[in-house]
């Protein structure tokens, strides 16, 4: 995950530094779904059971994409 990205996932209010490792830990070691409409796009789903509030499981949304490089 790039710092960007990463940033980006900050603006939400529910999450935080200390959920990054879990992060990435759910794309390392989670559940893959392949999106049926959308082939490129990829949901990876992990339990965790120390989670805030009710929540027991981290899903992260992958989209891979590629960009021609100029010649």
């Amino acid at each position: 995950m790039t710092e960007e990205r990463w940033q980006h996932a900050l603006d939400y209010d529910w999450m935080s530094e200390a959920l990054l490792e879990k992060v990435l830990s759910t794309i390392r070691e989670g559940r893959r779904h392949q999106e049926a409409l959308n082939p490129n796009k990829y949901r990876y789903y992990h339990p965790f059971y120390d989670l805030p509030g009710d929540n027991n499981y981290i899903v992260v949304v992958v989209k891979f994409g590629f960009r021609l490089r100029d010649s």
